[in-house]
């Protein structure tokens, strides 16, 4: 099934918690000298524009990085990760300028040429190729952004010349923009796989380093893709027992979902693991729709826990949208489970117009399998 298209969704509140947590991990890989390694078993396009037709069909992004963008005071988790977008947003815009001026001077001088100029717009308009990222701090601007990085985008600002990315795309639109994309940034440490990453993850397991991560990000628009998901995990520890795993899943009414989330802490070879979700509406009343997401971490780094239990009452007050949002974490702990209490909002429904920053409350942690597939269910 190839109808799933991450334009219409990007930069979305699931964006926000999963390449947050994905940054935090890269940061803390870095910290030693040795190589790591990146697999990304479903990469999308790579990079995109939030002022596409597609982007802005939905404007997703608007409930999502844009609430973090121009916000005063973040937690460290979160204004990593929005640094590294103002980043990418503030060199992809330079790399825009630049190819106009070039354009200018090549049409000034009779030397443009009208087909390099329509291959120019179209991948303008479709986020296309650009020249490869320089390594500088960035900080949010005046402005909204209007660039956003795919999660190999950010793998790639946050690698050194030592590190390793490997990514799979089996769409046959997606992989073609993720292969300009990458092969934009003349990076040799990168390739790019037009096959399924189910399937392809496992022949390139272990890396070289012993040292890395594995995202594994799929859009679940196939209810197989959950138990795919699992046995791509199983497959993985057994080949990369160190490596640390990262799992997104949306927060929809699906038993293929519950049956996933009650068997990932027990899966072989697991023993230190954490969970985190963001519920930012209701359950949709017909029971279809995304109303929150969550990520699975097996061999999290020992400072993730700490970071999301500062980062996410702040990510929740600035994504949640009504009276049912809230967010949940759960980890092996030392010896047993180690649940963070939950944030909810008030029993009381906002008044027309309240942001949800001016909402308070706290709730108790949840106690069984449905609560804990549905994190902020009213009691």
């Amino acid at each position: 099934m190839f109808s799933y298209r991450h334009a219409f969704h990007v930069g979305n509140h699931a964006d926000v918690l999963k390449h947050a947590i994905l940054v935090a991990i890269l940061r803390h890989l870095a910290l030693k000298d040795k190589s790591f390694w990146v697999f990304d078993t479903h990469a999308g396009a790579g990079r995109y524009r939030l002022d596409a037709a597609q982007t802005r069909k939905n404007a997703e992004y608007r409930s999502g990085i844009e609430a973090l963008w121009q916000a005063r005071k973040l937690p460290a988790l979160l204004a990593d990760y929005r640094d590294e977008v103002a980043r990418f947003d503030a060199e992809q815009e330079e790399a825009t300028r630049e190819r106009a001026a070039q354009r200018r001077a090549s049409a000034g001088t009779g030397r443009h040429d009208e087909a390099a100029g329509d291959a120019v717009a179209a991948e303008t308009a479709e986020g296309g190729a650009s020249r490869p990222a320089t390594r500088r701090a960035a900080q949010p601007t005046g402005r909204l952004p209007r660039w956003y990085p795919g999660s190999p985008w950010l793998a790639l600002q946050l690698m050194r010349p030592q590190d390793r990315l490997r990514c799979f795309e089996a769409h046959p639109t997606e992989i073609r923009v993720l292969h300009d994309n990458l092969e934009a940034a003349h990076r040799r440490q990168v390739q790019v796989f037009g096959e399924d990453g189910f399937a392809g993850l496992k022949a390139l397991l272990p890396p070289v380093s012993r040292r890395g991560l594995v995202v594994i990000d799929p859009s679940y628009e196939d209810k197989r893709d959950y138990a795919k998901a699992r046995r791509t995990l199983m497959e993985a520890l057994e080949r990369f027992a160190t490596g640390t795993m990262m799992l997104w899943y949306p927060l929809v009414r699906r038993r293929e979902l519950m049956l996933l989330l009650d068997q990932l802490p027990g899966l072989p070879g697991v023993t230190d693991w954490l969970d985190v979700r963001l519920q930012v509406g209701a359950p949709p009343e017909d029971g279809y729709g995304l109303y929150g997401s969550g990520v699975f971490v097996i061999n999290p780094p020992y400072t993730l826990a700490a970071e999301l239990k500062e980062a996410m009452p702040v990510l929740w007050q600035l994504l949640g949208q009504d009276a049912q949002s809230g967010w949940w974490m759960e980890t092996s702990g030392q010896g047993g489970r180690d649940r963070a209490p939950q944030a909810r909002p008030s029993q009381a429904r906002p008044s027309e117009g309240q942001s949800p920053r001016e909402r308070s409350g706290r709730g108790r942690p949840e106690r069984d399998r449905q609560d804990r597939a549905r994190p902020a269910r009213r009691r």
